[in-house]
């Protein structure tokens, strides 16, 4: 069953479009409208996971910048190398300790 003739094959409302004065081009600049719209969606949260990925990045950096500071302190105030006689922990006696 073929239809031919004005309206027919244009979608659904081809023909009611077609009386009204409006065309499958204008529909179509309508659908494109609305893609736009959700691509501008999809660039807000790509720009709104880039700057949270870049606020997280600088205080990461901050907190790591932060423990090895405290790492070099702790390394560097304790004694370079003592020696210490102190009671044996195997058995019975004293025992010498060496850190360096």
């Amino acid at each position: 069953l073929a239809f031919k003739g004005k309206g027919w094959g244009r979608g659904r409302y081809g023909m009611l479009n077609e009386k009204m004065g409006a065309t499958n081009d204008d529909d179509n600049d309508r659908s494109d409208r609305k893609g736009d719209h959700n691509k501008a969606i999809i660039g807000a949260a790509v720009a709104g996971g880039g700057v949270l990925l870049g606020v997280v990045s600088v205080w990461l950096d901050h907190r790591a910048t932060v423990q090895f500071k405290r790492a070099a302190n702790r390394y560097n105030s304790r004694a370079v190398t003592s020696l210490r006689f102190e009671p044996s922990r195997l058995g019975v006696g004293v025992g010498a300790v060496l850190t360096f």
